[in-house]
């Protein structure tokens, strides 16, 4: 009950505003191919341009002229409040066949209301079977016709066709990942949202009574040194700081962005390994259409939201089961990395270019004065090789605030540190020149981007879901050379060791 709950929640927004989603739908399919989607969109434009211009007024003059005029005595209904209307017979006659052209309509607001013709007192009222006989034939008539099919169908098509294809390829997460996932809910582990999962890390293992009894009798470690091995091992590692903030401890987390038509869960191994490691992570949800896009559910304000509730929890989480070596009333900084997916991985290079060009950081202050931030640290998985599509980030720093320490000479760094990892079987992100690598690389940070490549991987091993593209069936991805747990094994301790890299 609970899903379908949900799934039926994730499709209000699209139901309350068709509009906006069609205009982002537009915005999101033509991101990846601007040329071939021009043409359309002008038509698109124009075709609004004369339905407003020609359609619109159609409808209103048919309405007019559908003026059926009546004796006083046969009076449908009272117009006590009706505005004065004065109408030309002869414009009347061009539109309705019940008035004679020598004649004006004239409409009185006076207590006793009537519509007269001449001196002749009438009534009025709407004969619905002529405004149906007009309206079939307006949307009948050529000026119709060429709108519908030469201005709208080609757009049109081309967004219907991109969202069966994407129906089509959705993927759902394996038996194993779903029971697995299953079960850490149940152990406190993850923490399931309408717009997201949160992993976290493992809680510290109880104390033996004969560990109790050697913590407390020795002055040089202290009670909490059974659970070192245990807390997070960020906690002055990344550097997020300002001088200011000396006193706060830094929690590095992570938000995930799933790729194209798959499902959030189908990441939860991957996420699951991190957050073992230490680095809590929440996979963005972005049901019902499963595009990462800024307009669908990807932009830095919508993150927003997520920066307030899931770093409440870690605040939470880390307090209730100690896992950071200092007093519990101090606050927090949780500092919020960026990663994502195949289509995930651009939206989060898109969002780098957001951070880039924004006056001051993003960050909400939680409930007991800790902050909740985005950091400039982007994670990519099989993303990247479409450098059309990857934005420049290597703008001037100067202008961010400082959210990492400058270093000994004095100059300061590039505000984004980059981790590209790819899969050497990966038939979809690939490099078909070293140009286009070399095209890639030239767009990001110059000293802080890693590109590493996983040996025996394919583009669906950074996830857990089939391989094949849905009902279509058609595979397109390579085979991988090695285990699906070597390959997450190895892309999550890459992350995670960038993460936590000084």
């Amino acid at each position: 009950m609970v899903p379908i709950v949900s799934s039926l929640r994730s499709w209000i927004p699209i139901l309350i505003q068709p509009r906006a989603t069609f205009r982002n739908l537009i915005e999101c399919f033509s991101s990846y191919d601007p040329a071939s989607w021009e043409t359309n969109k002008e038509l698109f434009d124009s075709g609004k341009r004369l339905a407003w211009e020609m359609i619109y007024p159609m409808i209103i003059l048919q309405l007019l002229g559908s003026l059926k005029p009546l004796h006083e005595e046969s009076s449908l209904f009272a117009a006590d409040s009706a505005p004065n209307l004065h109408v030309d017979g002869a414009l009347l006659n061009i539109f309705s066949p019940y008035i004679n052209p020598s004649l004006d309509l004239h409409l009185s607001s006076s207590s006793s209301p009537a519509l007269s013709i001449g001196n002749i007192p009438m009534s009025y009222m709407f004969d619905l079977s002529y405004v149906i006989r007009l309206s079939l034939l307006a949307l009948l008539s050529p000026v119709t016709m060429d709108i519908i099919f030469n201005h709208f169908a080609p757009l049109l098509n081309s967004v219907f066709s991109r969202l069966m294809i994407a129906t089509i390829s959705r993927k759902s997460p394996d038996s194993n990942t779903r029971k697995s996932l299953s079960q850490r809910v149940k152990n406190g582990r993850v923490i399931r949202h309408h717009g997201y999962d949160l992993f976290l890390p493992p809680k510290p293992p109880v104390p033996s009574k004969m560990e109790t009894f050697v913590s407390e009798t020795r002055r040089d470690v202290g009670p909490r040194a059974i659970k070192n091995d245990w807390k997070q091992s960020t906690l002055n590692s990344n550097g997020n700081s300002t001088p200011s903030e000396d006193k706060r401890k830094s929690i590095q987390s992570l938000i995930f962005i799933p790729g194209f038509a798959i499902h959030h869960s189908a990441y939860a191994d991957v996420a699951a390994r991190m957050s073992d490691m230490g680095v809590p992570v929440a996979v963005l949800s972005l049901e019902p259409l499963r595009l990462a896009h800024k307009l669908l559910g990807t932009s830095v304000n919508e993150l927003k939201r997520l920066l307030k509730l899931a770093g409440e929890e870690v605040v939470q989480y880390y307090k209730l089961h100690n896992l950071v070596d200092h007093k519990t009333e101090q606050p927090f900084i949780v500092n919020w990395a960026i990663g994502g997916h195949s289509m995930g991985g651009y939206a989060t290079l898109d969002l780098g270019k957001e951070l880039l060009g924004m006056n001051e950081s993003v960050s909400v202050t939680l409930s007991n004065g800790s902050i909740s931030r985005l950091s400039y640290q982007l994670v990519v998985w099989a993303a990247g090789p479409w450098a059309n599509l990857v934005p420049n980030l290597r703008g001037n720093s100067s202008s961010l605030p400082l959210q990492t320490p400058s270093d000994m000479s004095g100059a300061r760094p590039d505000p984004f540190r980059v981790l590209i990892i790819l899969a050497s079987n990966d038939n979809i992100a690939k490099f078909e020149s070293n140009e286009q690598k070399e095209e890639l690389l030239s767009k990001l940070p110059k000293k802080t981007t890693v590109l590493n490549v996983i040996e025996g991987g394919n583009h669906a091993g950074f996830g857990s879901y089939d391989t094949a593209a849905g009902k279509s069936r058609v595979k397109i991805d390579g085979e991988r050379d090695i285990p699906l747990e070597v390959q997450h094994a190895e892309a999550c301790s890459q992350t995670v060791h960038f993460l936590l890299k000084h």
